[in-house]
């Protein structure tokens, strides 16, 4: 008879852990049901050539800085830059398009936001080359050192829209950061030329 009653003094022990388990779970759910959804980032189209490891960390690089990115792999991309109109010396393995600006290599998240914001006259914006430290780039045995993003039009470059990897530890030049409230347009003193 004891037995039975420590089984049943049990299960009424678990049922009660359970029920307070339930209710706790319940209100915290509540609780982050009441909060405000993170508002969600730019819309990226990446076309891009299968099996490129630096392609694959970018994409995951950008979708962890809150960038909603669909891929459209195609063993063809150097046809969508012929489409597109990319200068050849700026063409990568990849290109994106966000908000009819074209991003072409591994461009970092901050400039992709900041070209959003400031809406200059140009085409898009460029990582030439295999710079060692952008994003996606690291430990594939790139170009070693500090690397600029360019920003790019019709016939090629139009100038200097940020240099990354600075002994300063800064993301910017410090000439762009002084020029902060400046326009950004191919004349700027903001754009250095290349």
């Amino acid at each position: 008879m004891n037995k039975i009653h420590g089984r049943r003094l049990l299960r009424r022990r678990l049922l009660i852990i359970a029920a307070i388990a339930l209710i706790a779970a319940t209100a915290a759910g509540l609780l982050t049901a009441t909060q405000a959804p993170a508002e969600p980032g730019p819309d990226l189209l990446v076309f891009a050539q299968a099996d490129v490891i630096s392609t694959t960390r970018w994409i995951r690089y950008l979708s962890a800085h809150g960038f909603r990115v669909r891929v459209r792999y195609d063993p063809y991309v150097r046809l969508v830059h012929e489409y597109l109109r990319v200068p050849k010396a700026l063409q990568s393995v990849h290109t994106a398009l966000v908000d009819g600006y074209i991003i072409e290599g591994n461009v970092p998240a901050e400039d992709i936001r900041r070209l959003l914001a400031e809406r200059p006259h140009a085409r898009g914006l460029a990582v030439p080359g295999m710079p060692d430290l952008a994003p996606g780039m690291q430990g594939l045995g790139g170009q070693p050192g500090p690397y600029p993003v360019l920003l790019f039009g019709d016939d090629g470059p139009l100038g200097v829209f940020a240099v990354h990897g600075s002994a300063t530890g800064s993301a910017e030049n410090s000439r762009h950061a002084a020029n902060r409230d400046t326009p950004h347009t191919p004349s700027s003193s903001r754009c250095q030329p290349c």
